[in-house]
């Protein structure tokens, strides 16, 4: 019970969090379970489970005391909306409640300290994980067309999927095989300019910059067959 450590996500793209969680005995008035500035699931007088949009409660589900239930959360920012199950099974599509505080803290009790004067309750198992931005670049791999490289922009001239940032051919300036010094030739001109016309513009981001630099050093003697 208590407070968890803090932890690190990004609020802008989805997450997932599960957690067990037991009520050991019938004493709750609006006892805080998950709060977040955008989740806030608590219990009630009867012990049942509810999300709170700061307007509004919705029911999810009626809970025993002295029983642990695994309780999974899938966030959705995009929409401003989170799916709760209960033991694998899908209960409600939750709306956000938009409000300052607790941003990176997992919260048991109905107070910032974990102090539980209106319930008690356990947590344990908690897990919080969200699809990694490998390149830094806004965009999580599963969605990324190129997750290793720099390409905020996702441009795809040839629409096959695979990011221009991630062709050899994006980055054959030259169009002659292999990519060699002739392409670094045409790159330097054009650093730091800042153009979205420009064909040394690798990652399509609107300037010529390290990122483009890094694919083009990538590609050295390649000859993209």
């Amino acid at each position: 019970m208590g407070l968890s450590p803090p932890y690190d996500v990004n609020l802008s793209e989805n997450y997932h969090i599960s957690f067990s969680f037991l009520i050991p005995h019938i004493d709750n008035h609006w006892f805080e379970v998950f709060n977040n500035h955008q989740i806030y699931l608590l219990i009630d007088e009867e012990d049942d489970l509810k999300c709170y949009d700061g307007d509004d409660s919705y029911m999810i589900d009626e809970l025993t005391t002295n029983q642990w239930y695994p309780i999974d959360i899938n966030v959705h920012p995009s929409s401003k909306t989170y799916d709760v199950y209960i033991d694998g099974e899908f209960k409600k599509t939750c709306p956000f409640w938009i409000h300052t505080g607790f941003e990176t803290k997992f919260q048991i009790g109905d107070r910032a300290d974990g102090s539980t004067d209106k319930g008690e309750a356990y947590w344990d198992d908690f897990v919080i994980t969200q699809p990694v931005d490998s390149d830094g670049d806004g965009i999580i791999d599963p969605n990324d067309n190129c997750p290793f490289v720099y390409n905020p922009q996702q441009e795809d001239r040839n629409s096959d999927g695979l990011g221009d940032a991630c062709e050899c051919d994006a980055a054959n300036l030259d169009g002659l095989e292999p990519i060699n010094f002739c392409d670094f030739s045409i790159f330097a001109p054009d650093w730091q300019e800042n153009d979205p016309c420009l064909l040394d513009d690798i990652n399509g981001d609107e300037v010529v910059d390290i990122n483009d630099l890094e694919i083009l050093a990538y590609h050295w003697l390649s000859t993209c067959d």
